[in-house]
């Protein structure tokens, strides 16, 4: 590493270098690393903020110390930091940029919702839009950008959908929830509200549909079909049309999705990540959900047929990359799902392709989870068709 050689020839190396080590471990997901850097960063700057040039370091600064708080979750902190940012170019008599704007919007709409505050997401929603307003007027060649503000918009108004249906029931003065046996006296007047509701929740996802569908085109026409950015907008548009029960609709994004997922491009990040990795394991154990509700909605068992060899590739590439080794429960509940999913499709060899996908593993018939193990159980001991 050259981080103590630059430590040792004095302030302006190791402040170059702290920030460059800062960024590179924030976009590996190494937030903790990423802030251990910029906190020495910090520590190391005697430059005041109201100095001639000093905003575009201080905005480095806190634009850096906001990525990497809201990385490790802590949404509040990156929130304060990415105002901060903003915040050093006002004062300097400058405007705060689109990419000030889309930072500060879309964590702000991420508290909102997680406290249920209607008012503030619809806040949140017209910051992105502005940040993708002034995005289009400054850099408007820079599509990839551009679709990645239009899956934020997206999400504010999956947000907005998501509150209102939270929302149906009435409450009390204190603003507790009022209990079921009196809600159903009240379900007459509740008749109209509910309507209301449902127009609303429609108008929301439908409008999070448009945003994430030209996000999809966006980054399909410049980062190509199974990139990870365009698997994950593939997944968004799935959940949205799976929310509006457009089950037929879904499914191509979903098997898109899947062959993302199990593509070498994929974004399972490196094996000692493990919050990265166990995100990613989640993220795909719900893809396989809706794939096969998508398909029980719409009894298509054979449409599961297209995902065989999706499944395949999925499992081959996280046991290439010792995922299963690394996280063997999420690793086993992929099998069993992957498994399932097989076995729905009612292809004749089901119990033959099923055995196979679960690998070399199954002679042992040893698993962490129970239902893991009935079920290879099972797939041995069942007469053939």
């Amino acid at each position: 590493s050259i981080m103590p050689i630059c430590r040792n020839k004095g302030k302006l190396w190791k402040i170059k270098a702290l920030n460059f080590y800062a960024a590179i471990r924030a976009k590996q997901s190494r937030y903790q690393d990423s802030l251990a850097f910029l906190q020495e960063l910090q520590e190391n700057l005697d430059l005041g903020e109201s100095e001639e040039g000093a905003w575009q370091v201080y905005d480095m600064l806190y634009r850096n110390f906001g990525v990497t708080y809201e990385g490790l979750g802590l949404i509040q902190k990156a929130q304060t930091y990415f105002q901060k940012a903003a915040n050093v170019k006002i004062n300097a008599g400058l405007e705060e940029t689109w990419f000030d704007l889309w930072d500060i919007g879309r964590v702000k709409s991420i508290i909102a919702f997680q406290s249920n505050a209607i008012n503030d997401i619809e806040s949140a929603l017209a910051t992105v839009k502005r940040s993708l307003h002034l995005h289009q007027r400054d850099e408007p060649n820079d599509k990839v950008m551009s679709a990645k503000i239009l899956h934020s918009l997206g999400e504010c108004h999956v947000a907005l959908a998501l509150n209102s249906n939270l929302n149906d029931r009435p409450h009390v003065a204190d603003g507790s929830r009022v209990p079921d046996h009196v809600s159903a006296s009240l379900k007459e007047d509740r008749g109209e509200r509910s309507r209301d509701v449902s127009r609303t929740y429609s108008h929301h996802l439908l409008e999070a549909l448009n945003y994430f569908n030209q996000s999809h085109i966006l980054f399909k026409r410049h980062k190509g079909p199974h990139n990870p950015l365009t698997g994950r907008e593939a997944s968004s548009v799935a959940s949205v049309l799976m929310h509006l029960t457009r089950y037929d609709q879904a499914k191509p994004y979903l098997l898109d999705a899947l062959i993302t997922a199990g593509s070498r491009e994929s974004a399972w990040g490196d094996v000692s990540d493990s919050e990265t990795v166990t995100q990613v394991f989640n993220n795909v154990l719900l893809l396989m959900d809706r794939i096969l509700n998508a398909h029980r909605e719409t009894e298509d068992r054979q449409g599961l047929s297209a995902y065989f060899g999706g499944v395949t590739s999925l499992l081959t590439n996280v046991r290439s990359r010792g995922m299963d080794s690394a996280q063997p429960d999420k690793f086993e509940a992929l099998l069993f799902k992957s498994a399932m999913l097989i076995i729905a499709s009612g292809a004749v060899d089901y119990r033959e392709r099923a055995l196979a996908l679960i690998g070399d593993a199954a002679d042992a018939s040893i698993f962490q989870t129970q239902m893991l193990n009935t079920l290879v159980t099972s797939l041995k001991t069942l007469p053939g068709e």
